[in-house]
């Protein structure tokens, strides 16, 4: 009788651990899973940039909402990687900040098994982006898929290493540098342009403008060139003049 009794309580005790166990196991993922999707992002903190983005466009309360949504989401470090100037740019655009973000969201919860078997997944944009597999590794349009499936109550994240820009905004934003290289073009000429400092010498300045020494000033007198057979003319014509004059005063004393 003792037996028995002993092994009915040790059976009840085994049901109540396993019981037990079994049910603290079952409620790990329902704890994770009360996150949504941008509170597991800033808890993460490989993503502050992304979650400035999202409060500048004004999406958080759209992923908070009840989706679900698969976010692929740049690091810190793919922000710091894009060009200079391209981050402050966007952030000043709410327009295409929006369709920056909106690029990395597709509606619906796409696990990593199921991204693998896709060729496009329609992003929340509208436009569609590319998914490439190659010796295992995953690419979503130009970014590679570093790490996947982190769940929030509301959707999954994976990460990625660079940031995805549309054509649309990609082309806004090559514009934008077109004409800042052009506005910046005119000032460069202007300093390239400035005028030659003079390498006329005191010296050189003073030949020029003291006469010399016994020489008439010429300062406001035009000076005109005369030629030689010019000179000669002059000489014969006073000759003439002179001699033409004594012949006269001659033949006046002669009456």
């Amino acid at each position: 009788m003792l037996k028995n009794l002993w092994k009915l309580a040790t059976v009840v005790l085994a049901l109540v651990l396993f019981g037990g166990l079994t049910t603290s196991v079952a409620a790990s993922p329902a704890v994770q899973a009360e996150n949504d999707i941008v509170e597991v992002a800033i808890e993460d903190g490989r993503f502050t940039t992304l979650v400035t983005a999202l409060q500048e466009a004004e999406l958080v309360d759209t992923l908070k909402s009840e989706g679900p949504f698969t976010v692929f989401a740049p690091t810190d470090d793919a922000f710091a990687a894009l060009p200079e100037g391209v981050l402050e740019n966007l952030l000043a655009d709410k327009a295409a900040l929006t369709d920056v973000l909106l690029y990395h969201v597709v509606a619906g919860k796409v696990m990593a098994e199921e991204v693998t078997g896709l060729e496009t997944a329609d992003t929340v944009l509208g436009e569609p982006l590319p998914i490439t597999v190659e010796d295992g590794n995953v690419m979503v349009g130009t970014a590679n898929v570093i790490l996947t499936d982190i769940e929030g109550s509301n959707g999954v994240i994976h990460v990625i290493d660079s940031v995805l820009v549309p054509a649309s905004v990609a082309a806004m934003l090559e514009n934008n540098a077109a004409v800042e290289t052009a506005d910046a073009a005119p000032a460069e000429a202007d300093e390239s342009t400035e005028p030659a400092e003079s390498t006329e010498t005191e010296a050189e300045a003073e030949a020029v403008t003291e006469p010399a020494p016994g020489a008439l000033p010429t300062t406001g007198v035009e000076t005109v060139p005369v030629s030689q057979p010019a000179i000669l003319v002059m000489i014969v014509v006073v000759g003439v003049t002179l001699v033409t004059g004594g012949l006269a005063r001659l033949r006046s004393k002669e009456h």
